[in-house]
């Protein structure tokens, strides 16, 4: 009913095994977390040019939340890009954009379509400069 704590101040408790989930503010569907991940994927692309350094590629799911960080160096000459290997299929249209290293800047990038993995946009730079890019994006997984 709310009224009893499970630990204290003074006497905390170190781990918690659950085998289901966990309410958080409520005792609703929308209230339960019963998943929670992180770890690394590879990624990949259709751009020519492009290097993935696989340990660079992270990501945190929770619920259905899915937050991915991915550094890159590519070579760009004002072409389209599609970056995939995402680690789960994406359940919406999701935009975003990219931060860019070396004083490059993108146009319009990009899209996450619904049941997808991969993500197109538009790189607009120096052609023939290879650089440092960081895609930082939050999605929903279906």
């Amino acid at each position: 009913n709310g009224t009893v704590d499970l630990g204290g101040s003074g006497s905390r408790f170190k781990d918690a095994y659950l085998s289901g989930g966990v309410y958080l503010g409520g005792t609703g569907s929308a209230n339960k977390l019963d998943d929670y991940e992180i770890g690394t994927f590879s990624g990949t692309t259709t751009f020519s040019t492009y290097t993935a350094y696989p340990g660079n590629c992270l990501y945190t799911k929770i619920g259905d939340l899915v937050h991915i960080q991915m550094y890159f160096i590519a070579v760009p000459n004002t072409t389209a890009l599609s970056i995939g290997g995402f680690p789960f299929t994406s359940d919406r249209l999701t935009t975003f954009s990219v931060g860019i290293g070396g004083g490059l800047f993108l146009q319009s990038f990009g899209r996450l379509d619904n049941g997808t993995t991969n993500v197109v946009g538009i790189l607009n730079g120096t052609s023939g400069s290879s650089q440092e890019f960081y895609l930082s994006c939050t999605y929903r997984a279906v």
